[in-house]
């Protein structure tokens, strides 16, 4: 299983990965801080299959707009708001 985690705040991120990683045997948590990693991690295969997202991130393209952007890149991934 694949997880994304997009979190502007590290000790947030870190926490949430350290968590899923030791509750989730043989996850892959990957991890990113701002919209364009999001999208970035994105375009590595596979494609995640559970995404985490805190939908107060410090740019134009904010929580929502990535999460609508989700829908079309990512549509089969459940998204679970963190915030």
């Amino acid at each position: 299983m694949k997880i994304l985690v997009v979190e502007d705040h590290p000790l947030t991120r870190y926490g949430l990965e350290s968590v899923l990683s030791s509750l989730i045997a043989g996850a892959e948590v990957v991890s990113a801080g701002s919209v364009a990693e999001a999208l970035a991690a994105l375009n590595h295969p596979p494609r995640p299959d559970v995404i985490l997202l805190d939908l107060r991130l410090p740019t134009l393209a904010d929580g929502i707009g990535l999460l609508r952007q989700l829908r079309v890149i990512a549509s089969t991934a459940p998204v679970l708001v963190v915030s």
